[in-house]
């Protein structure tokens, strides 16, 4: 069997679809391609754990010894405060579309960069790389869908609810 083209994200949108009860996230590729894909809660739970784990990690490199709170919150308040509002991903001719059923998360140390690909049923992989202080972006950004659905927070850490 062919391996799926992996796709590389220039754009997403998240938003929380109350029918389906998952997070939709809409790619735009850089190709100028639209995916469409869902997470469940179960995989975001997660996912934000395996993030916010290695946030922790680089912070605590970062100042040669363990963070607080306070300090991973100071952190998350400056990205969160530049963050501006952007257009959503317009979907148009959806070339893929499906249930994200894995996503390996990497960590470039040397390149303070993160790296993250989104696999969904057998047909395809879509790859987003950010650096530390636009995963801090990405993240408030899910918190504030995931607050929307209603879902339970207790996998997200207290620095970055506050």
């Amino acid at each position: 069997m062919k391996n799926p083209p992996i796709f590389n994200v220039v754009k997403i949108t998240q938003l929380y679809d109350p029918v389906q009860d998952r997070l939709r996230f809409n790619l735009e590729t850089n190709n100028g391609l639209s995916i469409s894909i869902w997470m469940t809660q179960r995989l975001l739970n997660t996912v934000v754990l395996q993030l916010t784990k290695l946030i922790d990690l680089s912070l605590t490199e970062k100042v040669g010894g363990s963070t607080t709170n306070a300090s991973q919150a100071f952190q998350q308040s400056i990205a969160q405060s530049t963050l501006k509002k952007q257009p959503p991903v317009q979907v148009v001719d959806i070339i893929e579309m499906g249930l994200i059923t894995a996503i390996n998360i990497a960590r470039k140390k040397e390149k303070h960069t993160y790296e993250i690909v989104f696999s969904w049923d057998a047909t395809g992989k879509a790859r987003m790389v950010m650096d530390e202080f636009q995963l801090r972006q990405w993240l408030a950004v899910i918190l504030s869908a995931v607050r929307r659905s209603e879902w339970p927070l207790n996998c997200w850490p207290e620095w970055i609810k506050l």
